[in-house]
Order: C-alpha cells, then sequence, then structure tokens
C-alpha cells in the first residue's frame, strides 16, 4: 500500500471521517426488470441491494463500514445489455454520504460473460466533500493533507472475475485507486451475491 493511501486511511480514521463508497457493481449486465440481487461485500464490509426498475435501468443502496458508516444510492444503465452472454456496458453513478462526508461518483462498467465466467471492469470517478461536522482540529489535519480544500477527487479501477449460476454470483478482484496526482495504490476485494 502506497504511504500516501496509508497516510488517507490513517487520518480518516482520526477524524472519524469517510471517503466515497468502495464497493462497486461488478457486471454491466442489468438485473432485468422485478429481479432483484443482494450482495455481502467481505474484504470492505458492506452490503448492496439492486434492483431491475427496466430490463435496461438498475437502481440499488448500499451501506459500507469505512472509519464510518456511508450510506450509498447508486444506478446502473446498460447500453449494450446482453443477459445471457457476450460483452456489456453500463454506465453507473451515485452518491454517498458518510458522517461528515458526501461523495458523488460515476463511470463505466464493461463486462464479458461466457457461460458460467464472467470478466469485468468498472473505471470510476469519485468527489468527496468534507462538510462542517468536521471540528476544527479534525479540519486542520485535513487542510494540512489536502492543501485549502476539504474536496478531493480519486480515480477508483476495479477489475476481477466472477462465478455465475441462476441463484448466486461470486466474485473476485482487485481495487486500484489514484488519488488526485499522487501514486496509486490496491486492494483485493470479494463478495458474494444472491438473486431473489
Amino acid at each position: 500500500m502506497s504511504k500516501l493511501l496509508s497516510l488517507l486511511l490513517i487520518l480518516l480514521s482520526a477524524a472519524g471521517c469517510a471517503i466515497a463508497p468502495l464497493n462497486s457493481t461488478t457486471t454491466a449486465r442489468t438485473l432485468g426488470e422485478g429481479q432483484n440481487e443482494a450482495r455481502i461485500n467481505v474484504i470492505i464490509p458492506g452490503a448492496m441491494v439492486e434492483r431491475g426498475i427496466t430490463n435496461d435501468l438498475d437502481l440499488g443502496a448500499g451501506i459500507e463500514f469505512q472509519s464510518t458508516t456511508v450510506l450509498n444510492l447508486f444506478g446502473k444503465y446498460g447500453f449494450i445489455n446482453d443477459p445471457k452472454g457476450g460483452f456489456s456496458l453500463a454506465g453507473l453513478g451515485g452518491v454517498g454520504i458518510g458522517s461528515g462526508t458526501k461523495s458523488v461518483y460515476a463511470g463505466p462498467v464493461l463486462s464479458y460473460r461466457h457461460d458460467w465466467f464472467e470478466a469485468f471492469t468498472v473505471i470510476r470517478y469519485n468527489y468527496v466533500h468534507w462538510t462542517n461536522n468536521i471540528s476544527e482540529d479534525d479540519k486542520a489535519d485535513l487542510l494540512s493533507f489536502f492543501p485549502h480544500k476539504v474536496n478531493f477527487s480519486y480515480s477508483q479501477v476495479d477489475v476481477g472475475v466472477s462465478y455465475i449460476n441462476e441463484k448466486a454470483i461470486m466474485s473476485l478482484g482487485m481495487k486500484v485507486f489514484a488519488l488526485e496526482k499522487s501514486n496509486s495504490s490496491a486492494t483485493p476485494f470479494f463478495d458474494i451475491g444472491f438473486k431473489f
């Protein structure tokens, strides 16, 4: 893990703050109208629930346990949507809120499914704003880390593979983060989902 990301995580813990939701969808395919999926995120603790509103639009909600609890709402729209196999492309966007933190994120999702196997990539731009709920001491710490602001952005790329059947999905991969102009850092992820 890079020194910068380590420092950021220590700072966030000390400040009682959080960043944008770290967990993402793991497929560009939408669920289909009336279909549901629940996921448990293991390495970055949390859970997500997603529902197919139309054949090309899913809406969902999630909770994560970073240094504080982060709640988020998100949507995914399938531009190229192959529900059984092949290439799919979607747009993902969402908002998050935590203790003293508000965030927005957006980006493309690409996936390719063959039978029970699916490879995916999620590319996200994240913007985070720390609100006035931060103490003056914590704000001073944040300003020393992010000079002249309590807002920042970072990029996130999730790359992984999933095992899929009609009722369950298991995903394993790597999340790579790039904080503004700093070095990048990565963390593994693993989640389990159930369709209902």
